[in-house]
């Protein structure tokens, strides 16, 4: 007796440990069919990848096909677009239905018995190389357990077009190598703005044939000179009056000086006039006269681009600008009513400090999110406030719900900022003098302090995958509390969980 038939269905060979998504090319120069996705087996030994699928983003499902170890296979949007660009000796599998989104999306790939075996979401904003110039995103290495949803997950390809089929890496240097470390936008006695560029490796590295620009719709403003070499752990600087501002050098394609209203800096890789694939790029606030803004490295191994205590071409940053007001506490989610959240200021100068500036004719400004608030408090300025030298000032959601819940000392002074609430898992709030008004009628800011906390419970948002704030603030009837208001601000290494104490010193 026969029992009824089954059908099952097997994956041959680990696909799930092995296969694995190693480019994409998602916004093509030119002709939009010209899309592709590139896959590789970087396990040890063959696999089949019979009925494994992509279910979101686009759409396919393999045929039988044995992938060697260390090989590669390419999925297309349009056979006959795909080979007028590239040939027709590479190993295309097929067609894919659908596109792959140029603002970015979630792409899915499950083998045969559906086990996911990439998830993630890319990003147009990763690198403008990607998105539209003709370059390929490319992941830096496919063996390396990461999350292919972090940008740094992946890097452009080495040159326009991509690399299907081939392995590119090691033809340009690793992302990171050179950076944008310094430079100086507002500058005061006649003096010129300049860019510094690091080399952070123990190599030197020759950028003669790269590039500088403040416009991401023109990259090759300014081409360095061939043969400029910066030494291992070397610095090299540019400045506008002899370089990228001066029409007489042979490089300034397009003369350009730096905003002290804040801008972009980018630096691409070039060779014999053409774009390659390196890439780094710097978003810089407003500025004040004189002062520098640079790379400042945190305990968690990130680094902000913040205001520093002096300009120091051609050698290591200085440390960076503290004060004269800094964001001392923050009660972002407390026991009782979230009304009652707040945030306390410190003056650590030794002079009082007025929230207001009489050139500008403008007060100070504390807001959350200062590229989209939802916080906002413009401080009074009829009277304006005056904080004396230790002096603290509290800033609340509502002052009836947080006078229900704490007490401040005699004198301090506490403010309500209304609309809007701190966020209670990850957020940003800052504290920033008024600058200029631009051309467009914007006012431009100027950072005074910013602090962008966490719960602790969010490790994918850092390097390590451990979120290093305290969650006992999170809920517990405890605030982040800053250790020492003299240090660096934004910064999990200066802040602990403590017990409330608006308008008081730290515990």
């Amino acid at each position: 007796t026969w029992s009824a038939l089954n059908e099952a269905v097997f994956a041959v060979g680990p696909v799930a440990e092995s296969l694995r998504i190693r480019e994409i090319m998602y916004h093509p120069a030119g002709d939009p069919n010209a899309e592709f996705i590139e896959l590789t087996n970087v396990g040890p030994e063959t696999i089949n990848l019979s009925l494994a699928r992509f279910t979101k983003g686009i759409g396919y499902t393999f045929p039988s096909f044995e992938l060697p170890a260390g090989g590669y296979c390419l999925l297309v949007r349009d056979l006959p677009a795909f080979e007028t660009r590239y040939g027709s000796t590479l190993p295309v599998l097929g067609e894919y239905t659908g596109s792959l989104n140029n603002g970015g999306e979630r792409i899915e790939l499950v083998d045969a018995a559906g086990t996911v075996i990439q998830g993630f979401e890319y990003k147009d904003n990763w690198f403008d190389l990607t998105d539209g110039m003709g370059f390929s995103l490319t992941v830096r290495d496919p063996q390396a357990a990461v999350d292919p949803g972090s940008k740094s997950a992946w890097r452009p390809s080495a040159h326009a077009g991509g690399s299907p089929g081939a392995d590119d890496s090691g033809q340009v240097p690793e992302l990171g190598s050179v950076v944008i470390n310094e430079l100086l936008a507002n500058p005061s006695g006649g003096a010129s703005d300049w860019i510094e560029l690091h080399n952070t490796t123990l190599q030197p590295i020759d950028i003669g044939g790269w590039y500088l620009s403040d416009d991401a719709n023109d990259l090759t403003r300014y081409e360095i000179a061939a043969g400029t070499r910066i030494t291992a752990g070397g610095y090299v600087v540019f400045s506008q009056d002899q370089h990228f501002g001066n029409p007489s050098d042979p490089g300034c394609q397009e003369p350009f000086g730096l905003s002290k209203n804040g801008e972009t800096v980018y630096l691409h890789s070039g060779s014999g006039g053409v774009l390659t694939g390196y890439s780094e790029q710097e978003k810089f606030d407003a500025s004040e006269p004189g002062v520098s803004l640079g790379r400042w490295q945190k305990s968690t191994g990130s680094y902000n681009f913040v205001a520093l205590m002096e300009p120091t071409p051609g050698q290591a940053n200085a440390a960076p600008v503290v004060g004269p007001i800094v964001i001392n506490e923050i009660m972002y989610r407390p026991a009782g009513s979230e009304g009652a959240q707040y945030v306390e200021l410190l003056n650590i100068s030794g002079s009082a400090v007025t929230l207001y500036d009489a050139t500008e004719r403008a007060p100070w400004r504390f807001t959350d999110d200062p590229e989209d608030p939802k916080i906002e408090l413009l401080f009074p300025s009829d009277p304006p406030v005056t904080l004396a030298p230790g002096e603290h000032l509290v800033l609340a959601k509502d002052l009836s719900l947080f006078n229900a819940q704490y007490t401040v000392p005699a004198g301090v002074q506490v403010l309500a900022w209304g609309l809007g609430k701190l966020t209670n898992g990850d957020g940003k709030i800052q504290l920033s003098r008024p600058g200029e008004v631009d051309n467009d009628g914007d006012r431009r800011w100027i950072r005074v302090d910013r602090v962008a906390y966490s719960d602790g419970s969010h490790p994918q948002d850092f390097a390590g995958g451990v979120d290093p704030w305290p969650a006992q603030a999170d809920g517990q009837d405890q605030s982040l509390s800053r250790l020492d208001p003299q240090a660096y601000g934004n910064d999990p290494e200066n802040w602990h969980a403590a017990s409330p104490s608006p308008g008081r010193a730290n515990p």
